[in-house]
């Protein structure tokens, strides 16, 4: 069976990851030298046209101005001739977060910190300073190239500060319990994200399923230095007035 060809350049491999409004395609460039990729197809025809196309333009916009080593980097983007469909062109990342703490689960704070906290939150300072808010931080967003580097992705639902699309929003496309249990209406520009990598770092370092109602238990589990768990206290906070805590890269 042939593969399936995009744009006459990009041929899939059957291999792929399957997300909420895309499927990302292990594929070849076969005009640079049959070099690896990423080909994230949006799914045409499953989800409203606005939506896709909207989440289709915030992430190629965000990942065009944030080149960074712990991002995700895009090479191309646009629509395939033959089926209408979205499509991006991302550098092959072997696996995500999600499959790593299956296989090799982190030894404790300071292996969290040096392997994936310090490049996400480097990442993210990028983003903030520039006034992207990503809003989907998890493990599965999180990928691992064959060298082992970690890279930030999917700014599928991210938003740059200060843009306003009334007509189209993606504020109902949440991922639980990683997402704040409030609404988004803007009001904490990037407390979202704080929040996220707080109960990133309690799924990361402590065992069993997370839900809201858990993590005060996960929190007194975490065998982090006591700075570091007043930190995630405050991040994994209802109240977002509270979880302004400062996740720099300093804060070890």
């Amino acid at each position: 069976m042939l593969p399936r060809i995009i744009n006459d350049r990009y041929a899939l491999s059957p291999n792929l990851r399957s997300g909420g409004m895309a499927d990302v395609y292990q594929a070849i460039d076969m005009k640079e030298g049959l070099r690896q990729v990423a080909v994230k197809v949006f799914k045409h025809g499953q989800i409203e046209v606005d939506i896709l196309v909207e989440s289709f333009r915030r992430e190629t916009q965000a990942l065009r101005e944030l080149k960074h080593p712990s991002i995700v980097e895009l090479f191309d983007s646009g629509r395939d001739k033959q089926t209408g469909e979205y499509f991006l062109v991302l550098e092959w990342m072997e696996r995500d977060l999600a499959v790593l703490l299956k296989e090799t689960p982190l030894e404790g704070w300071d292996s969290y910190w040096e392997r994936l906290a310090l490049p996400i939150l480097n990442a993210l300072a990028f983003s903030h300073e520039r006034k992207y808010v990503h809003r989907d931080l998890k493990p599965s967003n999180i990928l691992i190239g064959s060298d082992g580097r970690l890279k930030l992705a999917d700014f599928g639902i991210s938003k740059l500060r200060g843009y306003f699309r009334p007509t189209v929003t993606l504020r109902e496309f949440v991922s639980r319990p990683f997402t704040p249990q409030e609404e988004d209406d803007g009001s904490y520009p990037y407390t979202r994200d704080v929040f996220s990598f707080g109960v990133m770092t309690l799924k990361c370092l402590t065992e069993g399923d997370l839900d809201y109602s858990s993590f005060s238990s996960a929190i007194a589990a975490l065998d982090a230095p006591p700075e570091i768990i007043e930190i995630i206290e405050r991040a994994v906070s209802n109240d977002p007035g509270v979880n302004i805590a400062k996740l720099s890269p300093g804060a070890r």
